[in-house]
């Protein structure tokens, strides 16, 4: 199983493709998570 990254605070203008491509860069990349919403005060991301 390979590691998790979690990342917060990050403005509502990012998209699943553009962590993808930004993560990749340093490694592969199995999976983008992009949590958003009324709910959700903030923009976060997890990376697999």
């Amino acid at each position: 199983m390979g590691s998790k990254i979690y990342v917060g605070n990050l403005p509502f203008a990012v998209n699943k493709q553009t962590l993808q491509d930004r993560f990749s860069q340093r490694g592969m990349v199995a999976a983008v998570l992009v949590v958003a919403g009324a709910v959700v005060a903030t923009v976060a991301a997890i990376a697999e």
